[in-house]
Formats: structure tokens, C-alpha cells, sequence
């Protein structure tokens, strides 16, 4: 028995340490892809933007950049040292915003979509431990089932356990920021909103793609960080099952 112990928790300490590495590596890759995302509030507009709405926007601080001009087709990227804190996805707002007059068009904020998939490694770090959290809950569920048995021996184990158990939720859980925009305004377990989402994105994708690069340059960053970190997610899972599963046996 004390044999079958020391190999289990050798097994569980071998893969805390791999997970950790691959998560670090992973974690360095992704940092190197975001950084260099390009920042910023991209404007794709049906008409040209009159020079007096540019000289309002330099003016209010704004930074404009024409990135292609034909017929139909009008690209501006707006910059300002506060973009990363202005969240509009609504074209209306941003152009009210930044030229003082609503436009219509499409709006692709470059600076919110980095700000979300740099907190992709944060998210796959939580996800990975969401059955080891599950896991260590059951443990803690039959220290405190224990106290009525045995409450002298088993409080000081339990008080310390759940300490632990709420001090890792909570640095785990506090480290994740997900920008506001990303996430329904009342249930945050709606599901229609987060696909609602998903195809508003993929559609602007396919539709603009071909004339847009930066859509397709994201949508491809998605699609990365979901298979990177989706493999990491699914060993983790798979690591721990095994663990769950060989300390029964």
C-alpha cells in the first residue's frame, strides 16, 4: 500500500512539472504572436471620410491612418494612446467618438481582440484545472464529513484545506481578465450569446476577409490559440483522469 502511495504521488508530481513546462512554452509562443497584433480601432466604411472628420479626430487626440481607399472600399485605422481603454465594437459609437458625426460601415477593434487573446494562456490555465479543483472539492467534502467523527483530528485538517482550496480559486480565478464585450450583460452562462458572437465574427470574416487582411490575420490567431491550447487542456484532463483513476485501483 505505502509502495502503490509513493508511485501515485510520483506520477502526480511528474505531471504537475510537465504541465507546468508545457504551459510556460505555450505561453511564451502565444506572447510572441500577440505582440505583434496590430493596435488600434480598424474602420471599414462604404464612402471616403471627409478630411474635416480626420482633422476632428487629430485634433481629439486620435491618430488616422488611411490603409486603402477605392470606390466602395475605405479603410482607416484610428489609434490614440487611450484605444486600449475605449471597448466599442459598434461602428456608430467609435465614429461618434472619434469624428463627432455616426457612420455606417464595419468596425474591427484590433486592441480589444489582443487584450482578449492575450488572456488566452490564463484561460487555458484555469480550464486545465477545473477537474483538479473538482477533485481536490471531493477530498475537502469528506475532510469536513470527518469532523463529526473525529473533530479534534480532523478541523485543523479540514479549516487549512479549505483555506488552501479558496486562496488557489481565487488567485487563479482573479489573474483572468476578460474584456466586458466578450461576455452577455446578465447570464454569464449564455450560451446564444457567445455563439451569437462566434458567427457575427466569422461572417465578417468571409465576408470581408478578401479586402481586409486584419481579419484574416485574426482569425487565424483563433484558431491557434484554440488548437494550442486545446491539446494542453485535453492532456491536462486526460493527465488527471489517469491520476483519479489509478488512486482508486
Amino acid at each position: 500500500m505505502k509502495k502503490e502511495r509513493t508511485g501515485w504521488l510520483i506520477a502526480a508530481i511528474c505531471l504537475t512539472v510537465i504541465s507546468a513546462l508545457l504551459w510556460l512554452a505555450a505561453g511564451n509562443f502565444w506572447s510572441g504572436l500577440t505582440s505583434r497584433m496590430e493596435e488600434g480601432i480598424l474602420l471599414c466604411l462604404p464612402g471616403e471620410v471627409p478630411e474635416e472628420m480626420l482633422a476632428y479626430a487629430e485634433e481629439g487626440g486620435w491618430q488616422t491612418r488611411i490603409l486603402e481607399e477605392e470606390e466602395g472600399n475605405f479603410q482607416v485605422l484610428l489609434d490614440t494612446k487611450s484605444t486600449g481603454k475605449i471597448r466599442f465594437r459598434e461602428t456608430e459609437k467609435v465614429t461618434l467618438l472619434a469624428f463627432g458625426q455616426e457612420l455606417e460601415g464595419d468596425c474591427l477593434n484590433l486592441s480589444l481582440h489582443k487584450y482578449f487573446l492575450e488572456e488566452f494562456s490564463l484561460l487555458a490555465l484555469a480550464l486545465a484545472l477545473l477537474p483538479v479543483f473538482c477533485w481536490i472539492l471531493v477530498e475537502v467534502w469528506k475532510l469536513l464529513c470527518r469532523i463529526r467523527l473525529r473533530p479534534v483530528r480532523y478541523l485543523p485538517e479540514s479549516a487549512l484545506a479549505v483555506f488552501l482550496f479558496c486562496t488557489a480559486l481565487v488567485l487563479v480565478l482573479g489573474a483572468i481578465h476578460i474584456p466586458r464585450e466578450f461576455l452577455p450583460m446578465e447570464n454569464v452562462f449564455d450560451m446564444d450569446f457567445y455563439a451569437g458572437s462566434v458567427r457575427e465574427f466569422l461572417g465578417q470574416a468571409q465576408s470581408l476577409g478578401e479586402v481586409v487582411p486584419q481579419y484574416r490575420e485574426l482569425e487565424h490567431l483563433y484558431q491557434t490559440g484554440l488548437k494550442l491550447f486545446g491539446i494542453f487542456v485535453a492532456g491536462v484532463w486526460g493527465g488527471t483522469l489517469w491520476l483519479a483513476v489509478k488512486r482508486k485501483r
